[in-house]
């Protein structure tokens, strides 16, 4: 964080260097960016990623949206616009944030071209060739939109309470990745601390539990050495190959690792 000295903004662990969350997804036909926020150029660039096919929206907070602006490099070098997907709210405001996106506004400069779809809670579509649910959790007082990836993975941050009809449908996922943004059991307004965060997952049951939107409160090694077998605390760089059964997890600090 800006002008803190805590020893985990501090650290020499890079594990916890955090830029704001997202998520790339990669199949054999395409690229699925969730969520853009201010670090977005920097993360593509780091994984080395010459191209998005689209990009799904949790909500419309700064930390999420506030990188859609760099996508303009992608539909330069593409010559095609970038599809995104979100809820309508999610849509409003991002069409009043980067209202130049959608209006004439003369020769010169650049600007992203973007094609927005609504994507309603419980709606199925289908991007690069998986299908992917949007589902409904709270932030605070804010419906977010959690994705299901085919039968096997569930993203959900920014989270305070999931409904029990998304409960559900997050129900026998192989890998389930959940917001938390303090490790302790202090309540949060607007966030699941890490406690909370686990009793999600002890009740899911995936077979590899992921933490993410983590604040500087958490130390990457130590708290990840206090967790349950099979629950992890996720990282920039962090990558999750799902192939048939085998779940493994490569990173820049890590070895392979397999959950079976």
């Amino acid at each position: 964080m800006i002008a803190c000295g805590c020893a985990v903004c501090h650290s020499a662990d890079p594990r916890n260097r955090r830029t704001r969350p997202s998520i790339l997804v990669t199949t054999a036909e395409g690229r699925i960016l969730v969520d853009c926020g201010p670090e977005m150029r920097l993360q593509l660039i780091e994984a080395k990623t010459p191209s998005v096919d689209a990009v799904l929206l949790t909500h419309a907070h700064a930390d999420h949206i506030h990188g859609l602006d760099d996508l303009r490099q992608l539909t330069f070098a593409s010559g095609n616009p970038v599809d995104v997907f979100a809820s309508p709210a999610t849509l409003k405001r991002v069409m009043h944030v980067y209202d130049y996106c959608f209006k004439d506004t003369g020769p010169g400069g650049g600007k992203p071209q973007l094609h927005l779809y609504e994507l309603d809670y419980g709606q199925t579509i289908q991007l690069a060739g998986i299908s992917i649910k949007a589902t409904r959790h709270v932030h605070g007082t804010l419906d977010v939109t959690s994705y299901i990836f085919g039968d096997q993975f569930v993203y959900c941050t920014d989270v305070s309470f999931i409904p029990e009809e998304t409960m559900t449908a997050f129900e026998g996922k192989d890998v389930v990745v959940v917001g938390a943004v303090r490790p302790d059991s202090k309540p949060h307004a607007s966030h699941y601390v890490l406690p909370e965060a686990l009793n999600v997952l002890s009740r899911l049951s995936p077979r590899l539990g992921l933490i993410t939107h983590m604040s500087h409160s958490f130390e990457h090694a130590s708290v990840e050495a206090s967790l349950p077998k099979n629950r992890r605390l996720a990282y920039d760089g962090l990558t999750v190959n799902l192939d048939g059964d085998n779940i493994t997890l490569a990173g820049d600090t890590d070895t392979s690792i397999e959950c079976r």
